[in-house]
């Protein structure tokens, strides 16, 4: 608990596959988590959507976004299809590159778009979201694990599995472990 209210966790249960990914509620009561079969559990004052628990699906699910108006929320798969639920739009499969797999995704402040990417660094910017740059082609020490929106909704941050910071757009660094 970081500047969130503690609404449960799921450490006590019996899940059928890890939890990949976790998306933030309006203001400080609720969250989204989704595991890697494609269930998500709404804990808090979030809003279930719907989910892919029970469904076969071809490759697992990597991560979880919201838009911060939680009408909705995605589902990315690894292989870079992205599934919809409540009133966020559908949005295009990602074709990657050989090797690749998607590991990280975040909205758009008016939920019409999201940045996703890959361990490789390469940013994909689908809907209404702007590509302000990227690590495709550049060595890495460490895979890239995730990305996250920048406050003001014109640029995203990167992180590395060594800790490692990347940042895009109008969003500030801040250092890096």
């Amino acid at each position: 608990d970081f500047g969130l209210n503690f609404n449960g966790s799921l450490a006590n249960n019996k899940l059928n596959a890890p939890i990949v990914g976790i998306a933030n509620a309006p203001g400080i009561n609720g969250y989204l988590m989704a595991g890697g079969d494609g269930g998500v559990f709404a804990l808090g004052g979030a809003n279930f959507f719907g989910s892919l628990g029970g469904t076969a699906i071809p490759s697992p699910i990597a991560n979880i976004a919201a838009p911060p108006n939680e009408n909705g929320y995605w589902l990315v798969a690894q292989n870079g299809k992205i599934y919809n639920f409540g009133a966020v739009p559908a949005l295009p499969a990602i074709s990657l590159p050989a090797g690749a797999h998607i590991v990280g995704m975040a909205s758009t402040q008016d939920g019409q778009g999201a940045w996703l990417t890959d361990q490789l660094g390469d940013v994909y910017a689908e809907g209404d979201a702007a590509y302000v740059g990227g690590l495709g082609g550049v060595h890495l020490n460490a895979p890239i694990v995730g990305i996250a929106a920048a406050a003001s909704g014109q640029g995203y941050v990167l992180a590395a599995s060594d800790g490692g910071v990347f940042n895009y757009g109008t969003q500030g660094f801040f250092g890096s472990v």
